[in-house]
């Protein structure tokens, strides 16, 4: 209820949102990366982790970038799905 309080109108990451499938791009890409182990739970869900990179790649950000980023825009954490007083993950030290 937030995101529609304070967020643009027509944020562009939000579109992305719509035509794509994550969580079942995810699974597949951590199907393929595991292989036929069996993985323990994540911390954080594998299609924010995609979602990130997808920020990363579209605005020319490195992992600590997007980290801030994805902290201080509205629009980026409603399409990465995380609460407006949500900390987006961090990278790996």
């Amino acid at each position: 209820m937030i995101y529609e309080r304070v967020a643009p109108a027509d944020p562009f990451p939000l579109k992305l949102e719509e035509p794509a499938p994550w969580d079942r791009f995810a699974r597949r890409l951590v199907k393929c990366h595991v292989g036929e182990g069996s993985p323990g739970p994540s911390a954080v869900r594998p299609a924010v982790l995609l979602k990130m990179l997808l920020v990363a790649s579209l605005y020319n950000l490195s992992e600590r970038q997007t980290e801030v980023v994805a902290g201080d825009s509205l629009s980026i954490k409603w399409f990465l799905g995380l609460g407006a007083d949500a900390t987006p993950p961090a990278p790996p030290p």
